[in-house]
C-alpha cells in the first residue's frame, strides 16, 4: 500500500502535465534564484512529478536543451533596449505557454516580476493554477521593485489575482501583506539545501590542502561581490581580525566590486590571509575547508551559502536581514549583527576565532537544524503538498 508521500507525487504524474517552473534567467546563468529553481525541479523529477522550465533566451544559449536531466525550454528575447526587449520577451513567452498549454498543469513562477505577469495572464485564460515565489525582500527586493515600475498600481492589482504566493521568510511575509496580498493566499515555504552534497567534515586539514590553502582557521564568504553584500564591512572587519590572529579568509564568488576588494586587499597589506576564488562548480570544498562563514548583506531574501554553510556544520555570523533571523537564533546556532555595525561583526569573528568549544556547539545546532527545516527534501514535500491543494 502507497503511503501519503507516495500517493500525491503519483498524483501530480500523469502522461501529459507537469508542473512549469518559470523563471527570467537559468543555468549557465547562475543567482540564488536560479540555484533554487534547478535544486527544486530535480528533487521534484526524483520524487515522481514531472517539471520542467521556460526562461528567456539570453547570451545565444540553445532554444532546447536538457540540463541535470530537467528539459528547459527558452523563449526569445529581442533587442538590447529595456522596453522592447520586455515587450518581446511577454509576447513570446505567452506564445510558448499557449503551445505547451496541454502539457502545464501548474505554473510556478520563481521570481515576482514579469515572467508572473504573463503567467498570471495566461492563467486565467486557460485557467491554470498560477503561483508565485518571493525571492528577495527589503530595499530593492522583488515587492519593491515592483513597487517602482511603470505602472505599478495596476501590476499589483493584477498579481494579486494569482492562486498562491511562496514566502521565503517572514521579512516577505509581512511585505505581501501590507502590499495587500489576502494572507490566506501566501505560504511560507523557504529554501532548501541538498543535505547529501553539503555534509559535515571533521577533517579540515585535509580540505585546505585539496584545496591549496595554509593549513590555519579559516573564515569562508560565499556570494556575489556587489555593495548589497556589504563585502568591504567585511573586509574591514577582518583586517582588525589580523591584527591579532593569523586566520585564512575565502572569497568565493564574482561581480563588480572584485577589483575594488582586491585594491583594498593589497593596500591594506592582507593579500598573505585573504584567497579570492572567483565563482565555482564545487563550492562545497571550500566550505568544507571553513571554521566559520560570514553573511554581512545589506539585503537578502534567505540566503543559499548561508544554509549551505549551516548545514556543514559552519557556524554564521550573519547581518539580521531577510530570512537569516528567522534560521539563525543568537548565541544557539550561529550569531546576528546590525547590517552597517562593523565592531558587532568584528566582536562576533574574535568571539569564534578564539573559542572552539563554541564554535562547535553552534556549528553542530546549526547542523541540526538544517537537517531538521531546511533540507531540499522537506521543502520539495511541501510543495507538493501545496501543489496538491490547487
Amino acid at each position: 500500500m502507497a503511503t501519503d508521500e507516495t500517493s500525491k507525487s503519483r498524483s501530480l504524474k500523469t502522461d501529459d502535465t507537469s508542473v512549469l517552473t518559470l523563471i527570467y534567467k537559468f543555468h549557465p546563468i547562475v543567482g540564488g534564484a536560479e540555484r533554487q529553481a534547478k535544486l527544486l525541479c530535480r528533487s521534484l523529477l526524483e520524487s515522481g512529478v514531472n517539471t520542467f522550465i521556460m526562461t528567456a533566451r539570453l547570451n545565444k544559449l540553445p532554444a532546447k536543451e536538457t540540463i541535470d536531466g530537467i528539459e528547459v525550454i527558452r523563449t526569445k528575447v529581442v533587442s538590447k533596449d529595456n522596453k522592447i526587449a520586455g515587450f518581446s520577451y511577454a509576447f513570446s513567452l505567452f506564445i510558448a505557454l499557449f503551445k505547451h498549454r496541454k502539457k502545464i498543469k501548474i505554473i510556478h513562477s520563481h521570481i515576482m516580476t514579469l515572467p508572473a505577469m504573463v503567467a498570471t495572464l495566461f492563467g486565467k485564460i486557460f485557467r491554470k493554477p498560477i503561483i508565485v515565489k518571493v525571492s528577495g525582500g527589503g530595499n530593492n527586493g522583488d515587492i519593491q521593485q515592483l513597487k517602482n515600475s511603470f505602472m505599478a498600481k495596476q501590476k499589483i492589482v493584477f498579481l494579486k489575482t494569482a492562486d498562491k504566493f511562496i514566502s521565503i521568510s517572514s521579512e516577505i511575509t509581512k511585505e505581501l501583506i501590507e502590499l495587500g496580498i489576502d494572507e490566506k493566499k501566501i505560504a511560507s515555504i523557504p529554501n532548501g539545501v541538498d543535505t547529501g552534497i553539503f555534509t559535515p567534515n571533521e577533517n579540515k586539514s585535509a580540505a585546505r590542502k585539496k584545496i591549496g590553502i595554509e593549513d590555519r582557521l579559516t573564515l569562508c564568504y560565499v556570494g556575489r561581490l556587489v555593495r548589497e553584500k556589504n563585502v568591504f564591512l567585511m573586509l574591514r572587519a577582518f583586517k582588525r581580525l589580523t591584527q591579532e590572529h593569523t586566520v585564512n579568509l575565502l572569497i568565493v564568488g564574482d561581480g563588480y566590486c572584485r577589483d575594488d576588494m582586491k585594491r583594498f586587499i593589497t593596500e591594506n597589506k592582507i593579500g598573505a590571509l585573504v584567497r579570492m576564488i572567483g565563482n565555482v562548480k564545487d563550492v562545497e570544498s571550500y566550505i568544507a575547508a571553513s571554521a566559520i562563514g560570514l553573511l554581512p548583506s545589506l539585503r537578502e531574501g534567505l540566503s543559499n551559502s548561508m544554509l549551505e554553510m549551516m548545514a556543514c556544520g559552519v557556524p554564521v555570523i550573519a547581518s539580521k536581514v531577510g530570512g537569516a533571523s528567522d534560521v539563525i537564533e543568537n548565541n544557539i546556532n550561529g550569531l546576528l549583527f546590525d547590517s552597517n555595525d562593523e565592531d558587532a561583526l568584528f566582536k562576533h569573528m574574535v568571539a569564534l576565532v578564539t573559542d572552539e568549544e563554541k564554535r562547535m556547539r553552534l556549528g553542530e545546532n546549526a547542523h541540526k537544524t538544517i537537517t531538521e527545516k531546511y533540507s531540499i527534501k522537506k521543502v520539495t514535500q511541501a510543495y507538493i503538498d501545496l501543489y496538491e491543494s490547487l
